[in-house]
């Protein structure tokens, strides 16, 4: 029998918790403010309740942002309100058209001017003048056609289109001639009319290596992928029965290779990201990049990647536009000492390190290159705030780690001094506060992040949530950066680790 408590408190059943030991009345007048600052910064109903306040108040303006915030929200039942909200505003801010006053009919109040009386000798003139036609001209035009001639057209009735652009990311099979491409984008454009028939349905078209893939339409949630489509749809049903289609490149099939412009971001900095930590350690650069991808504990990478482009992962002593990378390591800047081996691409890419991200309040471990978001996995932590908030790096990258505990790190592991990244067999601990201290992921997430994080990659554990808009799910085609011959190296250890668990 559970043992309750001999007072209860009569305020209760009335709290909600916020965050941490925050527990708020919903009647606060600042609940939907404190809402937004400690639990979610872009809960749309929150915005939406906030527009609603401000425009009570009579600030527009602030109202406006509120909604404006609440819209973005695409799968939320606030978004359609604060758009109707957001027309309405705008729609009674339009300044009202002066009403001419029409002939004979003056302001109230007003004495008639001498323009008045010359505009109803001027009528009175031009009837005359439409009689005498009527009666000499037995052979000219009706006097209706003639009048109707003069009278100006009757202007004033707007049409007003509204619709809201709704963003896709289409995957398209590599190597797909044109028509086959724009089949398939048609069919899926129709297809999804029918369930947004007034919204304006943009598909861009990303090609991809995984035939399972193909046609599959994703929600676009990273603004950043738009640079590597090849090809971008458009259709609206409510204005136009034409699905309009056109390819971004001239020659896409060459410059828009697979994500070219984030995956080929990706491996280009992933390279670099190891190499700025080899010369660290030992205050040089490798004679070639072999020496990044030895045994454990020289594991600074497991593979060097393919380049996005051409599919290869070979290296070139110098530029010749083959495809593949270059290194040279005689100078020391990084971004000229390794690049793609592509036409147009030398010097293009900024040197942005990959690094970890992994918020508390929300449970996320995002994978990050800039503003580029690669992956992101729900993540389990410390119990009772074990897991310590700063900045650590990556010194250890071990394949099935051992533990005196079996199987206590999971399918592999990525130390940093007293904690680690690691997987685990217990999967309920994800999304929970129930390890010891270190970051838990599942063991097929720990997988697919392991390849991608080089020794020396910086992580952040913060307290804050993750940012908004970002995915759960990865549309970067990150499986075709991976070489066939990877993982050559042997990155397993008989070290016994200890971290904290």
């Amino acid at each position: 029998m559970d043992k309750q408590p001999r007072f209860g408190n009569h305020n209760k059943n009335n709290l909600i918790k916020l965050h941490k030991n925050l527990y708020i009345n919903p009647s606060d007048p600042l609940y939907y403010e404190k809402v937004l600052r400690y639990q979610d910064a872009h809960s749309a109903e929150a915005h939406f309740r906030l527009g609603q306040k401000h425009e009570s108040n009579g600030s527009l303006s602030g109202a406006l942002a509120h909604y404006k915030e609440a819209s973005r929200d695409l799968y939320s039942p606030y978004s359609v309100k604060a758009k109707e909200a957001i027309r309405r505003i705008e729609r009674d801010r339009q300044p009202q058209r002066d009403q001419p006053l029409t002939a004979g009919h003056a302001a109230p109040g007003s004495v008639p001017s001498s323009a008045s009386k010359w505009n109803k000798r001027l009528l009175i003139a031009l009837l005359l003048a439409i009689l005498v036609l009527f009666m000499i001209g037995p052979g000219m035009k009706p006097v209706k056609t003639i009048v109707s001639s003069l009278m100006p057209p009757k202007v004033g009735l707007d049409v007003l289109y509204e619709s809201i652009d709704v963003p896709f990311i289409v995957y398209i099979q590599r190597d797909e001639p044109n028509d086959k491409i724009e089949r398939l984008l048609h069919r899926r454009a129709l297809d999804m009319s029918r369930t947004m028939p007034s919204q304006n349905i943009q598909l861009y078209g990303i090609f991809t290596t995984n035939p399972e893939k193909s046609g599959q339409a994703i929600p676009l949630a990273n603004d950043k992928l738009k640079e590597s489509a090849a090809v971008l749809a458009e259709y609206n049903a409510s204005v136009d029965p034409n699905v309009r289609i056109r390819f971004l490149h001239p020659d896409y099939q060459q410059a828009q290779q697979p994500g070219s412009s984030p995956l080929l971001s990706i491996g280009t900095n992933l390279v670099r990201t190891a190499l700025q930590t080899y010369m660290a350690d030992n205050g040089r650069p490798p004679n070639s990049l072999d020496q990044l991808t030895g045994d454990y504990p020289d594991n600074y990478l497991s593979f060097i990647p393919n380049e996005a482009g051409t599919g290869t992962n070979r290296v070139h002593g110098s530029y010749n536009g083959t495809g593949g990378w270059v290194y040279n390591n005689d100078t020391a800047d990084v971004e000229k000492m390794f690049f793609p081996n592509r036409s147009g691409e030398a010097g293009r890419i900024p040197f942005e390190p990959l690094a970890i991200v992994v918020s508390k309040q929300n449970y996320k471990l995002q994978l990050l290159s800039g503003n580029l978001v690669i992956q992101t996995m729900e993540a389990g932590l410390g119990k009772d705030n074990r897991t310590p908030e700063g900045t650590f790096t990556i010194d250890e990258r071990v394949w099935e780690p051992k533990a005196e505990r079996a199987n206590a790190y999971g399918a592999a592991g990525l130390g940093m001094g007293n904690i680690a990244i690691h997987g685990t067999y217990d999967e309920p601990s994800i999304g929970a506060n129930q390890s010891m201290g270190c970051i838990r992921l599942t063991n097929q997430h720990v997988r697919e992040l392991f390849p991608f994080a080089a020794k020396g990659t910086v992580v952040s554990i913060k307290e804050e949530a993750a940012a908004a808009g970002q995915i759960d799910d990865p549309i970067i085609d990150l499986p075709s950066l991976i070489p066939g011959d990877s993982f050559k190296s042997n990155e397993n250890s008989t070290t016994i680790f200890n971290w904290l668990g």
